[in-house]
């Protein structure tokens, strides 16, 4: 992440996103229910030309405005990019070529119109298709570098709090042949409440979803101290773990 670069266009960053890492429903799951034609990008990157300066969710049917204002004031393509292609081995180097949406400063806009519609109102939903197949050939195995280790602290402040996020990897990194990697997180945030969790995510070789997905999310309400567990489940793309423990009083973005 580009911390200078966020720095010179914070106010930008605030006025049209928000804070960093928000949250726009505590259960995606609940949310793609409510809101099944929209396009939300949850655990979003967003870049400024080629660098990273945000991530949190996003949903392109209500949020295209503000991405294309930020694009007017910081005179950068803003791109949106999945959590995979700007995360993880991709941190420092997002594949901005894989973005999901591009806003230019002139106020034009790129998406990828098999995947997204602009209806009548101006805004962009998501384009119907016919359901594919369930279930699908798993791609074939990788070996598991599991001696290249790497490490990286991340911190991000603003008005509302800060985060920090320290990650180990252990896998091949920046590789094309898509080996498998095993990822090891620890995060803390402050905002009106405190926050820390454990990530453990495995990114299996292959990288090819043949399952559907499986996710849930439980968390204690009510109570000052309120641990949460979470875990989601893509056969051949990703299987992640988490674990936390949140302490103060209601937090908007966080609970």
């Amino acid at each position: 992440m580009n911390y200078r670069l966020a720095a010179r266009h914070e106010k930008a960053i605030l006025t049209t996103l928000g804070p960093t890492g928000r949250m726009i429903d505590d259960s995606k799951t609940a949310y793609r229910d409510t809101h099944p034609d929209h396009l939300p990008v949850f655990n979003a990157n967003v870049c400024l030309g080629s660098s990273k300066i945000w991530h949190g969710d996003l949903d392109l049917t209500i949020d295209e405005e503000a991405l294309l204002d930020l694009a007017s004031r910081s005179e950068e393509v803003v791109s949106v990019l999945y959590e995979s292609d700007g995360r993880f081995r991709y941190e420092d180097h997002p594949l901005v070529a894989e973005a999901v949406y591009s806003a230019a400063p002139s106020g034009h806009s790129l998406v990828d119109s098999a995947w997204a519609e602009r209806r009548p109102d101006g805004r962009l939903y998501l384009r119907s298709h016919p359901r594919p197949p369930r279930w699908r050939r798993p791609a074939r195995p990788r070996f598991w570098r599991f001696w290249e280790v790497s490490a990286e602290c991340e911190r991000t402040s603003s008005l509302e709090g800060m985060q920090t996020s320290r990650f180990l990897r252990l896998g091949q990194q920046n590789t094309s042949r898509q080996a498998p990697v095993l990822v090891l997180g620890l995060h803390s945030w402050s905002r009106d409440a405190h926050g820390v969790w454990v990530e453990v995510t495995w990114r299996p070789s292959g990288h090819r979803g043949w399952a559907p997905p499986v996710s849930c999310r439980a968390k204690l309400h009510g109570y000052r101290v309120r641990p949460y567990c979470g875990v989601r489940f893509v056969p051949g793309v990703a299987h992640e773990v988490r674990v936390g423990l949140v302490v103060g009083p209601v937090d908007l973005i966080w609970g």
